[in-house]
């Protein structure tokens, strides 16, 4: 009967029903040794899941209860052990008696899209020049929200032609506030058509996003996404920017860094001190430089921002971490891949601390992991710091 309803449950994506049938198997093998054979085999069942935390747990029911169901069921256990995940092919190799490279090997290729694709440098383009595109790329964004590029000029020209000419943009943008976003339980790039919304003083939509603050906890992409929403608002409503220093100049997210000068620049001529949110964002984005004349310009501008871009160009940006002790792997044999970096506690990044939503980014997070939709865009937050981004996202998949 138990093993029926095995072949029902442990393949289901409700996790909790993975869970409970694993321990109920756990149970009658405790109760009754002589299940022992047939309760590892069963859960050996669920090495097939999509999620490596009940691929795992299933692991840990087969070592319980092997010593005592013998040797013969040895074949089948390393049959079902060829699909698990590669964080767990060397304790499952151990545990069954085979060598690691059997379950590796095969795994190369079944696990090959497990981190997310690496964005193609390419420059971004110029602003955007009228009002009338801005809502065309308005269109694009709600229509697909994965296009960071799109979603990043639309919201600096939002901010830009809003500085401009309001009343013309409110008016460009009236056709295309017919179509809504589509509803989502975090936040998406398509919220930025409730920026649009508030610069025309329309009635907000029923889930904008500031009303889902009240239900969800957010990913840390979500949470600084959500926080430049909100400023872009802010700015806009007080015409307090001509334009936003956060825009990237390549489509990895990265912002070079005499652009990033120049910017600056411009704001410290008008006497306008940057938006917190947007200067945090700008900053983790910026590339590294040791070019004198880039730093030396940075160094000449007089303003407080601008003299914390120098020093966080001068200091090297975000410290970067090993993503991996050195004596990796053989100390850790067996241990989920998520842990490579369990050692990695971020140090203080250079200037003034970050804002919370920026810092959120750097610490740790444990929730919804490489799944997490917006992975990509928390790339583009920290285009040169992929490697924390991946490890922390992925650590975070065992309390998925």
């Amino acid at each position: 009967m138990l093993t029926e309803v095995c072949e029902r449950v442990l393949l289901r994506p409700e996790k909790k029903l993975v869970r409970a049938q694993l321990t109920r198997l756990d149970r009658a093998a405790r109760r009754e040794t002589a299940r022992a054979a047939r309760t590892v085999l069963d859960a050996a069942t669920a090495l097939d899941h999509r999620d490596v935390d009940l691929q795992e747990r299933a692991l840990d029911v087969i070592a319980r209860h092997l010593r005592a169901a013998g040797d013969r069921v040895l074949p089948e256990l390393r049959t079902a052990a060829a699909r698990i995940n590669p964080a767990l092919a060397a304790r499952a190799a151990d545990l069954l008696g085979i060598a690691p490279d059997r379950l590796t090997g095969q795994l190369t290729g079944q696990y090959a899209d497990l981190l997310p694709a690496v964005s193609e440098p390419r420059p971004v383009p110029a602003p955007i020049e009228t009002g009338v595109e801005v809502a065309e790329e308005l269109a694009a964004v709600v229509a697909n929200d994965k296009d960071v590029v799109t979603f990043e000029r639309v919201l600096n020209g939002l901010v830009r032609h809003a500085h401009l000419d309001r009343v013309a943009l409110a008016r460009a943008l009236k056709p295309v506030m017919r179509k809504e976003p589509r509803e989502a339980v975090g936040f998406t790039q398509s919220d930025v058509y409730d920026v649009a919304a508030a610069l025309r003083g329309d009635k907000p939509r029923e889930r904008d996003f500031t009303a889902r603050l009240k239900f969800n906890a957010f990913s840390p992409a979500g949470e600084l996404l959500r926080a430049r929403l909100a400023e872009a608002v802010d700015i806009i409503k007080a015409d307090a920017q001509p334009f936003l220093l956060a825009v990237p100049t390549d489509a990895t997210g990265a912002l070079d860094a005499a652009e990033l000068v120049r910017r600056l620049s411009v704001l410290d001529g008008l006497g306008i001190t940057p938006a917190p949110v947007d200067l945090a964002q700008a900053l983790l984005r910026v590339t590294p430089t040791a070019d004198e004349k880039v730093l030396g310009a940075a160094g000449r501008l007089e303003s407080d921002a601008g003299q914390r871009l120098a020093r966080w160009l001068r200091e090297g940006g975000l410290p970067h971490w090993e993503s991996g002790p050195a004596n990796w792997p053989d100390a850790h044999s067996g241990v989920h891949l998520a842990d490579w970096v369990s050692h990695i506690r971020p140090e203080p990044a250079p200037g003034p601390p970050l804002l919370p939503a920026a810092e959120a980014l750097i610490w740790p997070y444990r929730k919804s992991g490489l799944c997490d939709p917006m992975v990509p865009f928390w790339l583009a937050q920290l285009p040169h710091h992929r490697e924390l981004v991946v490890a922390r996202a992925g650590r975070s998949r065992r309390t998925g």
